[in-house]
């Protein structure tokens, strides 16, 4: 019975992420709007109660795509971000190149998600969660600050990559090369200077009785 119930099991995840992946072939091609269930299912050789059985609607798959595309993708850039040790400007310029090449490759299932979040409120709530912990895989960065100071990086690192893929988008719509690549160095030059460019975390201030301690130890 054990082995039964253990073989019933396989075949439901083997059909689950069958589902899933002609799921993400689909909007990978189509896009979220172009993609309907009917067309998963036929594709996927099922039917409309196997796919309900598994997902409440076409937005659950929002949370595949998180899983297995957009989640890695983004923090093995925010991995290699907090690599820099120190980072320089022209190493945060390099890296937003890579993350606009990533940007694009992923673009059919950002606008998924996006599209998702619009018309699904628990889709929409799922994006600032995940950015948090995408932005979360960069300890060498906030390890730089404590208490107060580093909630404040943290929040500043998400607003960094919303207002980045927002420069991306614009940056897709441009004809003029030159004029791109001006708007990426003014952003870095925004970003290095107001999130970047800080190497050591600042000494914290000290009392009348501290800095009086301090020269008696030459601390």
């Amino acid at each position: 019975m054990r082995d039964s119930l253990t073989l019933r099991q396989r075949q439901k995840q083997d059909s689950r992420r069958h589902i899933e992946a002609v799921a993400l072939q689909l909007l990978s091609t189509q896009g979220y709007q172009g993609t309907s269930v009917d067309q998963i299912v036929t594709l996927a050789g099922t039917t409309r109660t196997t796919f309900y059985r598994y997902f409440k609607a076409k937005s659950d798959l929002i949370a595949v795509i998180q899983e297995r595309e957009t989640g890695p993708a983004f923090i093995s850039l925010c991995e290699r971000l907090d690599a820099y040790d120190p980072i320089s400007r022209k190493d945060l310029r390099e890296w937003i190149e890579e993350y606009g090449r990533t940007w694009q490759r992923l673009r059919v299932f950002l606008d998924a998600y996006a599209d998702a979040s619009r018309t699904d409120p628990a889709v929409g709530a799922t994006i600032l969660p995940n950015t948090y912990v995408v932005t979360g895989r960069m300890p060498r960065f906030l390890g730089r600050f404590s208490g107060a100071s580093r909630e404040a990086a943290h929040d500043k690192l998400i607003l960094f990559l919303f207002n980045l893929d927002q420069l991306m988008y614009i940056v897709s719509l441009m004809h003029d090369s030159e004029a791109a690549e001006r708007m990426f160095d003014s952003f870095t030059d925004v970003y290095w200077r107001g999130l970047f460019d800080v190497q050591t975390p600042p000494k914290p201030k000290l009392n009348p009785k501290q800095r009086s301690a301090s020269r008696k130890t030459g601390r």
